[in-house]
């Protein structure tokens, strides 16, 4: 074996190394660290099943969110927002409210109090259900 080839065996196999530790050391890294610029609606969802839905909450709801967030946010029924808006679009729950006024052509601000409305509704009818 040449010095080169050895010097280049050597240079790979400190790499796999590197790698192979770097991915160990990755697998016990906590998900939540990487939440630095969380948003303050993210910190409510990953905590709302502790703490009971409000009315108040329902204001935080922003057009950058997906049906699918708001739905799980609020323990919304899976097509209660699609039945409730009349949402055809194949890739409900999966889209943002933005980009469902953008692709019909409908005003964001005017469809996303139709959805606050929507979930002050459900929140309404079932904080009086539970009482």
């Amino acid at each position: 074996m040449t010095r080169k080839t050895f010097e280049a065996c050597l240079i790979i196999a400190v790499g796999i190394s590197c790698i192979t530790v770097l991915v160990q050391v990755l697998k016990h890294v906590p998900h939540g660290i990487q939440t630095k610029r969380q948003h303050p609606f993210s910190y409510y969802v990953s905590t709302h099943r502790r703490h009971p839905v409000s009315v108040a909450d329902v204001s935080r709801i922003e057009s950058w969110m997906t049906f699918d967030y708001i739905t799980k946010a609020f323990g919304l029924p899976g097509e209660y927002l699609r039945d409730g808006l009349g949402i055809s679009d194949p890739r409900y729950p999966f889209i943002t409210i933005t980009y469902y006024t953008h692709k019909h052509g409908l005003p964001t601000d005017a469809f996303l109090g139709r959805v606050q409305g929507s979930v002050m509704d459900y929140v309404t009818a079932s904080s009086t259900l539970t009482k």
